[in-house]
């Protein structure tokens, strides 16, 4: 797994009573740092089951999603084990927003009616982080690189399933917007 350093730069404040920090990449316009600081961040989630069928699926989906490309959207780098009745995986922290209604809309196409029986299927605004650090693929054009960071919400349902909780999930985004 790739790690993921995110460079704090850190600047005296001009009342000169603590500091701030620039976690974007430097600009030669900032004053130069009185410091820097590399920080890198995993996350680890432990699930235990009480079905092993469910365990061992689980676990097959996540090993097909370490294979999986996906254009419009990123995942973290991730790996995984199991033992007994628990799965863990440690994957990059991605270090974010929530991504706005707008934004995972555009992902429409590639999450929901995608040509294939396995895609992420939990369409909740908190599962999809949107990134500025150029490291991670951030483009200007969509505000933002999006990663879907809920990793065992991917797995096998048709395109039909699919639609229908994305319509169900949207109206929850609804009710967050403003009129």
């Amino acid at each position: 797994m790739k790690e993921l350093k995110w460079t704090g730069h850190y600047h005296k404040r001009e009342d000169g009573i603590g500091e701030n920090v620039h976690w974007m990449p430097y600009h030669k316009k900032e004053p130069t740092p009185y410091y820097k600081t590399s920080t890198s961040f995993t996350l680890t989630k432990t699930i235990e089951y009480d079905n092993m069928d469910v365990l061992r699926e689980h676990a097959d989906n996540l090993e097909r999603l370490q294979n999986e490309k996906f254009t419009l959207f990123h995942v973290p780098e991730f790996e995984f084990v199991v033992y007994e009745n628990y799965l863990q995986y440690t994957c990059q922290f991605i270090k974010g927003k929530r991504a706005k209604p707008e934004r995972v809309q555009h992902l429409y196409n590639e999450i929901v009616l995608r040509d294939s029986e396995y895609s992420f299927c939990d369409y909740n605004l908190d599962n999809f982080i949107r990134v500025y650090q150029g490291d991670l693929g951030s483009t200007k054009e969509y505000q933002g690189a999006v990663y879907s960071i809920d990793l065992t919400s991917y797995r096998r349902m048709p395109v039909e399933q699919r639609k229908q909780l994305w319509i169900r999930q949207k109206e929850k985004w609804n009710r967050w917007l403003p009129p």
